[in-house]
């Protein structure tokens, strides 16, 4: 869900090409992370063609993911030094409210 929002909130409020968008998936090493893209895609409606190679953890080699149903970890990044600076202002600006 939080994934979807963050995707949702930066879609609606900001002027984004959505050919800007990435992910990469990082996973246990036993996973199959070719099949976690191809979820990750269908999840957040991103095509595979903008997924980094996933990522398996090497920490993981040898040993079996408990949880039956552990996605993995699904990073989005958005490649644009103007809404990194317009995000921070907001939460500068946001901070500074407190004071």
């Amino acid at each position: 869900r939080m994934i979807k929002t963050f995707l949702c909130l930066l879609k609606n409020n900001f002027p984004i090409d959505e050919k800007r968008i990435r992910c990469r998936i990082m996973h246990g090493y036993d996973q199959d992370g070719k099949r976690l893209n191809k979820y990750w895609a269908h999840v957040t409606r991103i095509p595979l063609s903008q997924f980094y190679k996933h990522y398996g953890d090497k920490r993981t080699k040898g040993l079996v993911t408990n949880k039956p149903n552990y996605k993995g970890i699904c990073a989005v990044q958005y490649n644009s030094v103007d809404l990194q600076y317009e995000l921070q202002s907001i939460g500068e600006s946001i901070y500074s409210m407190k004071d």
